[in-house]
């Protein structure tokens, strides 16, 4: 049985990042906060906006190397989290953050016979650790 080849595992990180709750959060979900929300929905944001740039680096990275890219679909799941409060959410998106996290942890290491593919994904788990820490901050303030 052949290994998934070094695209194709970044390919599957790619749809773990891209199909995240952030994610999903900063294009469908439209959660509420009040004024004293405010930061909180900023956080998200920026993580979320600073997250899109992974995935188009990663997209640039595998555009160059295979025909078609797999994006993955959303968790079914996440189509009942439309309409609720930022304060509801922060929990669910800081266990899929940590999901997000892991998985590219376990992977990395699949990659070392590829430095290029390595070093991307090594940059972006710096990011996605950052955008962790930085939600984890902001539930903390808001608890």
């Amino acid at each position: 049985m052949d290994s998934p080849s070094i695209e194709s595992r970044v390919n599957d990180l790619l749809v773990e990042i891209y199909r995240s709750l952030l994610h999903y959060v900063s294009e469908a979900a439209y959660p509420w906060s009040d004024s004293h929300g405010t930061d909180l929905k900023q956080t998200v944001e920026q993580a979320a906006a600073r997250q899109e740039e992974d995935v188009h680096a990663i997209v640039d990275f595998l555009s160059a190397r295979i025909p078609r890219v797999d994006f993955g679909v959303y968790p079914p799941e996440y189509t009942s989290l439309h309409f609720v409060a930022f304060s509801y959410l922060m929990d669910q998106l800081i266990a899929s953050q940590k999901a997000v996290v892991e998985e590219i942890e376990a992977e990395l290491p699949n990659l070392e016979s590829d430095a290029e593919a390595h070093a991307l994904i090594q940059q972006v788990l710096d990011h996605q650790r950052e955008y962790l820490k930085s939600l984890e901050s902001a539930g903390a303030a808001t608890a």
